[in-house]
């Protein structure tokens, strides 16, 4: 747990300052609760746990919002670790398949390597899932009321991390009605016990809704749950089937056009597979698909039955929200990486009895070098912070800033602006008279929008700005340029055009 959370800190380090773009979301709502905005908060996003314990942590120690975050960020971690080792005890884990368990999640590229350092609601989200499967399998081996309660309680706070943990609150206790040696009454009771907060919740707020003491626009992200669901089985299998006849028309043509629908559906799944294989890494990936699988009896029935479940539950909440929107991240599959990675903490324990010294040291290697790797500081810093800086070394005190993304606008400590998009900002900004209202403009073109650069190059030439420098992010994917009206290069501050590559 003292090297997680020294893993935590150094990853965090290592950004630098560097936010995703979602955090500002939650720093905003942190601060609106800080400051017991609540309307305003709850309207800029509707699930506000994360943003609430930014917000305590920020007013309890009255330190920088994202500063709190960090501190929340790490915390949640060390937890997460800490439910992952005592998930592998419960399934069966001997001290050496312990040690390989926690050494395959700290080499994980995408979960320590890239997720953790981001400072988002998913590090709450392991947390309380993982120890949500720790206490059920208690809860199945002893069959109390307070692994039962625990079980729940730790559920719940991961749906209120995200919402797709709902499904594993609703999925997991069917297992109760697959355990053997119970008549249908007893598997009935224990459904019902698993089920003791879901249901006092629901009803307690069916009653509410018709009583009119909440509205159904107050339920938050809830209503999600139900719209995709309801949307899933109407119009989004039409949307497929019209997807399905374009890629039969345009890519396969008229002698496989009959097989459209299935290599859609094939290739939707192969995603959720391989976004899966990204989460868990490769090293668990080789393990899972070694031929030998005699590891598989080592571990606790009731796990088993947990793992099957969770990998099942898995692959439907990915189906359901990427019919729904075509977009799958990564993040959505974490709760099936996890157990991925307990399953290959038992399979390499088990091959390290049987494969060549020199293998398993191999691995024991590859492993050291990918945590390495994880941790190391590659001194990355964004291309939105790199405009910031520039700007700060050619801006006098006086001059006005125009930033176009939201991430800049955070750096320069400028108001947050919901995240509008650059293009329709700087639109507002023309159609309200004001773009001579700014002395410096930083545009950052995207590739999804081309005409806006087009658009931003001309109107500040218009308005008599000199494109003064240009920014290049990693491997020219991304730039940023710096517009200055002409009346501001003077023979004192004059800044040659230029150019830096990043």
């Amino acid at each position: 747990m003292l090297l997680a959370l020294l893993i935590a800190i150094k990853v965090m380090a290592n950004q630098h300052g560097w936010v995703n773009n979602d955090s500002l979301l939650y720093f905003e709502q942190a601060r609106l609760l800080a400051a017991k905005d609540w309307a305003a908060a709850f309207k800029l996003f509707q699930w506000p746990l994360y943003a609430a314990l930014v917000a305590l942590i920020h007013t309890l120690t009255e330190l920088e919002i994202q500063t709190a975050a960090q501190c929340l960020n790490a915390a949640c971690f060390v937890l997460f670790v800490a439910g992952f080792q005592q998930l592998l005890m419960v399934a069966g884990a001997k001290h050496r398949t312990l040690h390989w368990g926690v050494w395959l999640l700290f080499s994980t590229t995408y979960l320590v390597g890239d997720i953790l350092g981001m400072l988002l609601r998913d590090e709450g989200f392991w947390a309380a899932y993982t120890w949500g499967l720790v206490y059920w399998c208690r809860y199945a081996e002893s069959h109390q009321l307070k692994q039962a309660l625990a079980f729940q309680a730790c559920m719940a706070i991961a749906t209120l991390f995200r919402i797709e943990a709902i499904a594993y609150l609703v999925a997991i206790p069917l297992l109760n009605f697959i355990a053997p040696a119970t008549d249908l009454r007893q598997k009935i009771r224990r459904w019902l016990i698993t089920n003791l907060l879901l249901i006092s919740i629901v009803t307690t707020l069916f009653i509410a809704i018709l009583s009119g003491t909440i509205k159904s626009q107050q339920l938050g992200r809830l209503q999600e749950v139900l719209l995709q669901l309801t949307n899933l089985f109407t119009y989004r299998l039409d949307f497929i089937h019209q997807k399905a006849e374009i890629l039969g028309q345009q890519v396969l043509g008229n002698l496989l056009d009959d097989y459209a629908s299935i290599s859609l559906w094939c290739s939707l799944l192969l995603i959720i597979l391989l976004k899966t294989v990204k989460v868990a890494g490769y090293p668990t990936l080789i393990l899972l698909a070694w031929p030998k699988r005699a590891w598989w009896g080592s571990i606790n029935i009731h796990m088993q039955r947990l793992i099957a479940l969770t990998l099942i539950t898995g692959l439907v909440v990915s189906t359901v929200i990427i019919l729904n929107t075509f977009v799958l991240s990564s993040r959505y599959v974490i709760a099936s990486g996890i157990v991925m990675l307990c399953m290959a903490a038992f399979a390499i324990s088990h091959f390290e009895r049987c494969w060549p010294r020199w293998v398993i040291r191999l691995w024991m290697l590859i492993m050291a070098l990918m945590a390495l790797n994880n941790v190391w500081d590659h001194q990355a810093i964004d291309l939105d912070r790199d405009a910031v800086n520039a700007v700060k070394k050619i801006n006098a005190a006086d001059s006005r800033v125009f930033y176009d993304t939201e991430n800049a606008r955070f750096y320069a400590k400028q108001p947050f602006l919901d995240r509008i998009d650059g293009y329709k900002l700087l639109k507002q900004t023309e159609a309200n008279g004001q773009i001579d209202a700014y002395d410096i403009y930083v545009i950052s073109p995207h590739h999804d929008i081309p005409a806006y650069e087009s658009y931003a190059t001309k109107l500040l030439h218009t308005h008599h700005f000199v494109l003064t420098q240009t920014l290049y992010g990693w491997r020219k994917k991304s730039k940023a340029y710096i517009f200055i009206k002409s009346d501001k290069i003077n023979a004192d501050s004059a800044v040659a055009p230029a150019t830096t590559e990043k």
